[in-house]
């Protein structure tokens, strides 16, 4: 049996070209894996986790890097389509 599904959502990409995704770990905010990035369903959530990034007031090093990060990102749309084959 045949499955095909298509997934679409928001990821954030930065202007540096890579993607955001979410760590505990400053040195780990991007990556260039753009399926590791994919965490919103709409683009209102994406363009808002930025917009709360303009206005948070940082009282970390991790917060200050996570910031200076998001504040310039930009949401970007992607599709992910899944073809699969199950064995019965």
């Amino acid at each position: 049996m045949k499955i095909s599904k298509t997934e679409t959502g928001y990821i954030l990409k930065h202007e540096s070209g890579e993607y955001f995704a979410s760590s505990f770990s400053p040195q780990s905010f991007s990556t260039d894996d753009p399926l590791k990035a994919i965490r919103y369903l709409f683009k209102s959530t994406a363009e808002q986790v930025v917009a709360n990034a303009k206005v948070m007031e940082p009282r970390w090093a991790g917060e200050k890097t996570l910031k200076d990060f998001l504040i310039h990102c930009t949401p970007k749309k992607i599709t992910v389509k899944v073809d699969a084959e199950v064995e019965e």
